[in-house]
């Protein structure tokens, strides 16, 4: 018997036999709906992968018992909805935690610019004063019980005022900027440290420094400031930015003051300046040492 010609009746039949055969079974309602409370169960502790799984197979054409279709649309767009709430929650919830890491790196690095801002001279980022005083005390105690020197070099750039007037304020500010680089780099020792004093004045710290090391570290401080030949026409000891350093050394006592160390090195340096003309260093040791 020959083949039937694709289109008639006994093809589209065959089709329809072979199309209901492949068909999902419907689930007794009784079953049917069972898994759908399951599923609403699942939907509600948060498995949301395992039920979207479940919920498409209970949505294959064929599968879902006469009268149940709605329910099984509204499960599923309930789904839907949960899962899109849930998407924006999270991405609500990463939104917060980054603002909160942003705000907390601001405030660190606030409370650290705090911090620094306490103990450093804001113009050159040398220590400040309060520093200097803190640690000269300290070492002052320390080395007078262990009978080692301690040092001081005050330093104070020469004419600073006329360079000021001439050169304007911006640029006397970068004069002393320039002035603390030469200061940190011959505070070299793990001990030493360098401070800005006082408008143009700066002073050293030597802990464990005698008198010759500290009057080598004094003339390293002036021929390196004088080498970077900063113009300064009003200067009276010649054309360029010049500095005055005058030191003090000694081993700390019970039975005299550390002011006298500072006194010490505060007379050697208006030595310098009046005296000597400027532009060099002087040593003098403390009256009671």
């Amino acid at each position: 018997m020959p083949a039937a010609p694709r289109g008639s009746r006994t093809d589209g039949i065959a089709s329809a036999e072979c199309y209901n055969s492949e068909m999902p079974e419907a689930l007794p309602i009784e079953a049917y709906v069972k898994k759908l409370q399951d599923l609403v169960g699942k939907i509600a502790s948060g498995d949301h992968s395992v039920a979207a799984d479940e919920l498409y197979e209970l949505t294959v054409p064929g599968r879902c018992p006469e009268g149940l279709t709605a329910l099984a649309e509204s499960i599923g767009m309930m789904l839907v909805q949960i899962e899109a709430r849930q998407y924006e929650t999270e991405r609500y919830s990463r939104h917060l935690e980054e603002m909160v890491a942003e705000r907390t790196a601001k405030l660190q690095a606030a409370n650290e610019r705090l911090a620094f801002l306490a103990h450093h001279d804001v113009l050159t980022g040398l220590f400040n004063r309060g520093v200097f005083y803190g640690r000269l005390q300290e070492e002052w105690r320390r080395l007078g019980r262990e009978r080692k020197p301690l040092a001081l070099i005050m330093a104070d750039v020469d004419c600073f005022k006329l360079y000021n007037d001439t050169y304007g304020h911006q640029a006397g500010d970068e004069c002393l900027r320039a002035m603390a680089r030469v200061f940190t780099a011959n505070a070299s020792g793990p001990l030493d440290l360098a401070a800005r004093y006082g408008g143009e004045e700066f002073i050293i710290l030597l802990p464990e420094a005698d008198q010759s090391r500290a009057l080598e570290a004094a003339e390293s401080i002036r021929a390196q400031f004088a080498a970077l030949k900063i113009p300064h026409r009003k200067n009276t000891v010649g054309p360029y930015a010049t500095v005055s350093l005058g030191v003090s050394s000694a081993v700390p006592a019970e039975d005299w003051s550390v002011q006298k160390l500072i006194e010490a090195a505060d007379q050697a340096l208006y030595v310098v300046k009046g005296e000597r003309g400027k532009n060099g260093v002087f040593y003098r040791a403390p009256a009671s040492a």
